[in-house]
Order: structure tokens, then C-alpha cells, then sequence
């Protein structure tokens, strides 16, 4: 099993995060966290 991967945020992400349109951003944090909730899935 391959080891697990570590997500971190760059210091450019936030600005760059809230300049995407709502709808951008809602599918993101979505799946997000489906990878949290599930990171082996």
C-alpha cells in the first residue's frame, strides 16, 4: 500500500481560492471532503 499523502496550502492559495466563482469552489470543498472522510478511496 502506497504511503499516505500529506495536503498542505500554499501561502498563495487562500486569495487565489476566493477569486473562483461560488459554484468553483463548492465542488471543490466538496470532494475535498470525500478525500478526507475516505483518503484510501
Amino acid at each position: 500500500m502506497p504511503p499516505a499523502l500529506i495536503h498542505f496550502i500554499s501561502p498563495d492559495y487562500w486569495p487565489l481560492y476566493h477569486h473562483l466563482p461560488s459554484q468553483v469552489r463548492e465542488t471543490g470543498d466538496k470532494y475535498f471532503a470525500l478525500l478526507k472522510s475516505d483518503p484510501q478511496g
